[in-house]
Formats: C-alpha cells, sequence, structure tokens
C-alpha cells in the first residue's frame, strides 16, 4: 500500500557543463518569459552526466473537491556541448489521478515552437498504460532551453496530502513550490526535514509563504544504496501539502476518517459465505488461540498475494472479504480484512494495524501529512496466554494482543515477526489518534538461527550439513518456502552456495514452512558437497568458513559496498543533507550460528582470538573452541538493533560493521603439519 500512488519522474539524461545565458527566444509561454534570462546552472550538484538541469520550475498546489493539485512548470536547459534529443517520460497513477494539460514547448534558434501531444509518438503520446511518453522532432542545441508542464488532479481523499520528494531525477538551479492565490484559507504547505541535520541555507521561506529551493542535486548523485542507512524519507528534506481541516489535520481525524471508511466495506461482507469459510477452517482448533493459528495460516498460505489493488482509488482500503474469498486473492490489507472477519465469525476479535514495513529504520515525524505507510497488519484479542505468545505486544493500545502479519507464509500465528521491533504504528481499533511503538514479549526482529556440520576429508572435499530456523528474516528461505518447483529450489539454493564453495553439489535439500501450531517457524534442511573447498598454498591451505554461508543466508552483505554505484565522473562534493553517509541505522536483526568443523588431514589450525563486540548499534561475539575429537566449535551472535545513529559516528561505526562482516566471510587459514 503505497500512500501516495503517483510517482512523478522525468526520465532525463544527465551529464552537465557550465556555459553563459542561452539567447531569449521568440513564442515563449508568458509565465517562464521571467525566467529564460537566467545564467545557466552551475555548482557542485551538477555532475558531468547531467544532460540536462532544471534552470527553474515551479510546483502549485491547489484544492480539488476534496482532494488536491499539482500544477508542474520547469525550464530545462540541454547543458552537455552538443546537440542532444530531449526525452521525458512522466508516469502517474490513472485510477488515482488525472493528468491534464501537458505542454511542451522547445527553442530552435531564436524561435519556440509547441509540440502537439496528439501528432505521433515520435513526439508525444498519452496512452491508457497512464504514462506519458515525450520526445523532442529533433535534438536540442546545446545550451538551448525546453518548457515542460503538466498538472495532476488527485481523485481521491486518502491520503489527505501531497509530499514530494527531494530530489528528483534532476539537478535543478532553482525550485519555488507555493499554494495557488486563495488556497492558503484551506492549504498548508511546509516543508520537513526529518534528517534533523537542518535545512540548507538555499531552502528559502517567501513573504507569501512559498518555498524557493536553490543547488537541489539529481537523486542520481546520492549513494542512497548503502547498507545501514535511514529510510530515504527518513533522511532529505521534503514538501508536503496538507488540507487545514479534514483526516489530514490531526491524528485522530485521520484514524477515525480510516476506521469509518474500513467499517463500511466490512459492512458490505457475505456473512454466510465468511462464517461458513471460518468453521470450516477452524474445526480442528479446541481452544481460541489454535482455531486463530489455523485461521491465520488459511490466509497466509492459501490465499494468494495479490497486488493489484495496491493502487487505485481504494489502494488505502481492502476489497471486502468475500471477494478475497470468491478470489482467493488479496494484498496486505485484504489479507487482514479477510482474517478478522474469519477471527470475527469465531468469536475473535481483532483491529487492523498501519506501519510502514521496511528493513531500513524510518522515525515518524510528528504531522499526520508527514507519515509514510505501507502496510497493514492485524492485532488479535485472545484469553491471556502463560507464557505469552512471543507476538504478544506489550504496551500501547492494543497491549495483550498478539501481533499477526497474514502476508507473511515464513511465520506461523502469534510467532515474533521480522523486524517489526521498534516500528511506530497505528491501531485502528479503539478512539484516539491509535499511536505506539511496536513491541513484543519476544522482541519482533529479523531472525535467523543456523547449525552446522562441515569436514573437509583428505582429498579437499568439503562435506556439508545445515539446519536453520527462521521467522521471515531471510530472503533465500523466504523465497523457498514460496517455491514450490523442487527444481527451482535447488537452483536457488545452488546460487546461494556458490558464493561461498566452488561447484557445490546438492546431496538433499528440504523446506518446511510453518504449521497450524502457534509460534512456529520455517526450516530448512540442506546438505552439499565441494569437490574444490581446499586451496594449497606454499605453505598454508585455504578452506571457506562456512560461517559465510550462514551470513549469506541470513542475508548479510560481505561487506559495506554501495547497492549503486555512482560512477567516479558523477561524484560530487554534496553537503549536508544530501550527503547520506553523514547517517546510519541499523536493521532490527538477530543471527546466531553454531558450527562444528573437522579440518583435513595433515592440517593444523589455531583459533583466532574471541571477537567481542558491544556497541549501542551493534552487538557481536564469535567463539572457536578446541573439541574434544580434533574438531572446532564456533558460537556466533550478531544482533543489529534499530536507531537513527549520530551522524558524527558514522566512520566508527562502518568501520566496526565492515570488520564484523568481513571476518564473518574471511575465509580460514590453515598449515601443514610437517
Amino acid at each position: 500500500m503505497n500512500p501516495r500512488a503517483c510517482t512523478a519522474a522525468l526520465g532525463l539524461l544527465l551529464a552537465a557543463a557550465v556555459a553563459p545565458s542561452p539567447i531569449l527566444a521568440l513564442g515563449t509561454p508568458d509565465w517562464a518569459k521571467a525566467y529564460l534570462e537566467r545564467p545557466a546552472p552551475s555548482g557542485a550538484y551538477i555532475a558531468q552526466n547531467d544532460h540536462w538541469a532544471i534552470v527553474y520550475g515551479e510546483v502549485e498546489f491547489a484544492p480539488a473537491g476534496e482532494g488536491l493539485e499539482e500544477r508542474h512548470r520547469y525550464v530545462l536547459e540541454n547543458m552537455t556541448g552538443r546537440a542532444i534529443p530531449f526525452e521525458a517520460v512522466l508516469v502517474y497513477d490513472k485510477s488515482r489521478e488525472d493528468l491534464r494539460d501537458p505542454a511542451l514547448n522547445v527553442q530552435r534558434a531564436v524561435l519556440w515552437h509547441s509540440i502537439s501531444m496528439n501528432r505521433s509518438a515520435a513526439q508525444g503520446t498519452l496512452d491508457d498504460a497512464s504514462r506519458l511518453l515525450m520526445v523532442g522532432a529533433e535534438d536540442i542545441p546545446s545550451h538551448h532551453r525546453v518548457v515542460w508542464e503538466y498538472t495532476l488532479t488527485g481523485k481521491t481523499t486518502f491520503p489527505p496530502w501531497i509530499t514530494l520528494s527531494l530530489p528528483q531525477e534532476y539537478p535543478a538551479a532553482l525550485m519555488r513550490f507555493r499554494l495557488a492565490p486563495g488556497a492558503s484559507d484551506r492549504l498548508v504547505l511546509d516543508i520537513r526535514d526529518p534528517s534533523g541535520t537542518g535545512l540548507p541555507a538555499s531552502f528559502t521561506r517567501e513573504a507569501d509563504g512559498s518555498w524557493s529551493v536553490a543547488d537541489l542535486p539529481a537523486a542520481s548523485r546520492l549513494e542512497s544504496g548503502l547498507a545501514y542507512l535511514p529510510h530515504p524519507a527518513a533522511l532529505y528534506p521534503y514538501v508536503v501539502v496538507n488540507h487545514r481541516q479534514g483526516p489530514g489535520a490531526s491524528w485522530p481525524a485521520f484514524m477515525a476518517a480510516y476506521r469509518a471508511q474500513w467499517t463500511t466495506r466490512e459492512a458490505q461482507m457475505d456473512q454466510a459465505a465468511v462464517g461458513a469459510r471460518a468453521a470450516a477452517v477452524s474445526a480442528a482448533g479446541a481452544t481460541p488461540v489454535e482455531k486463530a493459528s489455523l485461521l491465520g495460516r488459511f490466509v497466509a498460505a492459501e490465499v494468494l498475494y495479490d497486488d493489484s489493488n495496491e493502487q487505485g482509488l481504494d489502494a488505502w482500503f481492502p476489497l471486502t472479504p468475500d471477494n478475497s474469498l470468491r478470489s482467493m486473492k488479496a494484498d496486505c490489507k485484504g489479507k487482514v480484512m479477510l482474517l478478522q472477519a474469519l477471527l470475527r465469525a469465531q468469536g475473535i476479535a481483532s483491529a487492523p494495524v498501519l506501519l510502514f514495513r521496511s528493513d531500513r529504520y524510518l522515525a515518524w515525524p510528528g504531522p499526520v501529512s508527514g507519515t509514510a505507510i505501507n502496510h497493514v497488519v492485524l492485532a488479535v484479542n485472545l484469553p491471556v496466554q502463560t507464557p505469552p505468545l512471543p507476538a504478544t505486544l506489550t504496551e500501547g493500545p492494543a497491549k495483550g494482543w498478539v501481533l499477526v502479519d497474514p502476508t507473511l507464509e515464513t511465520v506461523g500465528f502469534g510467532a515474533p515477526l521480522p523486524g517489526f521491533e521498534g516500528v511506530d504504528a497505528l491501531f485502528a481499533g479503539a478512539e484516539g489518534d491509535g499511536r505506539f511503538v511496536i513491541h513484543t514479549a519476544v522482541p519482533s526482529v529479523e531472525t535467523t538461527r543456523v547449525t552446522l556440520r562441515a569436514s573437509v576429508d583428505a582429498l579437499g572435499v568439503a562435506h556439508c550439513s545445515l539446519d536453520a530456523e527462521d521467522n521471515g528474516a531471510s530472503a533465500l528461505i523466504s523465497r523457498l518456502v514460496r517455491t514450490r518447483d523442487p527444481e527451482e529450489r535447488r537452483r536457488k539454493v545452488l546460487a546461494w552456495l556458490s558464493d561461498v564453495y566452488r561447484q557445490p553439489s546438492l546431496d538433499s535439500l528440504n523446506v518446511t514452512p510453518p504449521s497450524g501450531a502457534p509460534a512456529t517457524l520455517s526450516h530448512l534442511h540442506v546438505s552439499w558437497t565441494s569437490n574444490g573447498a581446499v586451496e594449497e598454498m606454499t605453505s598454508t591451505v585455504l578452506t571457506p568458513d562456512p560461517c559465510a554461508a550462514a551470513a549469506l543466508l541470513a542475508g548479510l552483505p560481505d561487506g559495506l559496498s554501495p547497492k549503486r554505484t555512482v560512477p567516479p565522473e558523477d561524484r560530487v562534493t554534496l553537503a549536508p543533507p544530501w550527503n547520506t553517509r553523514l547517517n546510519a541505522m541499523g536493521l532490527a536483526m538477530v543471527l546466531d550460528v553454531k558450527l562444528v568443523m573437522n579440518l583435513p588431514e595433515g592440517c593444523a589450525w589455531s583459533a583466532p582470538p574471541p571477537l567481542d563486540e558491544s556497541r549501542p548499534y551493534v552487538t557481536c561475539t564469535r567463539r572457536w573452541t578446541a573439541l574434544p575429537d580434533g574438531a572446532f566449535g564456533l558460537e556466533v551472535h550478531l544482533a543489529i538493533p534499530r536507531g537513527l545513529w549520530a551522524p558524527e559516528g558514522r566512520k566508527e561505526r562502518l568501520g566496526v560493521m565492515d570488520r564484523i562482516l568481513m571476518d564473518l566471510h574471511r575465509p580460514l587459514v590453515l598449515t601443514r603439519k610437517s
């Protein structure tokens, strides 16, 4: 569930240079004339591959019935030393928004020409795929400009705000965000600074309440894919527009409106069909917990996840449960409403919980309109258990209720959920603003427990066996649980093992999803051999550390390398908050590994000293021990809490994390006995 289904992105080719002001041509749109004499943009925020840069841009917001309208206008300049085509792609959600008044004016020599939207695919097409493609009919000379504009109008009141992230796909010398004349009585315009580093000096609040923002880098300037960073929504400034009155004006108003919409859809269900299915599925359960577990397993495993309602006018609300029962398909909120209806038919109360689901940290700001929500789970009110089920909430308005995510096939009812610990959430089952922080009886962290036995024989062949228990932390195990084809499972496992072992050969592979019993987890058993597990050196022998397989299984990287690499020619020095390296975060995850290792004959090994890191942002212990039969045992415990850490400690944090991760992947160095 995306809080704002429309994503507007100009797919512009990127490169940059500095040049004098272009000639002011005839026939330009009236609004753009005042800005066409501005000099070509320059500065550290423009990199060498920015083909196009915004000289001036503005977004104007206006009320549109109960929804909102945004008018985009941009003056862009060809920043290269050659003629290039103008290309732009505007992607939007046609079911949630109307696009109107798209226009493209192109400077050619000393005249401006308007490209018709209806002439040809080569110049511009507006199709039914909610995609506007603009391609200039001829190349735009160096340091000539185009004027690009369009209007998007929302069709729905949820969410009751518009959020525009900064920066976008292109660098901008100057952008202005403002309300339409007369709109200030109904709308509020602001810029949020979730990073806490303070807005740059180039962000200026004008006397009329608008914001002028200069020196915006393109998104491609930012290495946002680094591990252990906050979610972008928690780092970069963004523009937010909200109604002064209505659902977005306060937390209680928002939650009241959401509950009303949810209840309306609940009332539309076929009670008889839902009741009959609930009775059939839960028949084997003797207690409310057993019945709830069977119903939860049914929705998680038997109802196919389907995101076709992720977008659209009802994107924040599910289809009714009887629709889901007929199609046996639903997205997160559809699964939640279906499970809620099935539980109610068995006399068990529950309520939806809204949150932002991510493997990254995201701190919610105070205002409703600054909140990111992309997921719905369920809190279930059951008789008190002794001891409590691991996923029992320990605080907040749903204290004592059990948190359930019916989209997860990898974890049973009542088991700790992966990565929910410390997440801000909204409880929709009572009056009030619903806000609370998720804490459960057993912390809902991403958890993988691995037991390994490995040996290397005299011929250098490794024989390995691995058993893992996982609650959804491991992307590999989650994919294996969802994969029904045995051959596809084998291919995925071999691809994973090949990152550690040379030419692995599978001996056995078993994947066991959680059963109908409460608090069960997924299990993986795999055994394999590797003929090339020993590499002879002059006086030493190298063999893979099986712990590396466990680390990769859990999803840990082998070092803190960017997922998206910025080419050397594009690297620019950016001031805060654009420099993402100023912040680091923690995943809510735990990895436990136990290993027994038999060395090849004729080799000796001295176990390295214990690793013991205990810091607020990571805890890691690693200890090798000599066993009586000549084998070595290893125990590793790695815990990374969720949180946003102070920028000034970034280098230390990344250094510690890099040292831990590299240590988990470092091959074992053995010595030959004389």
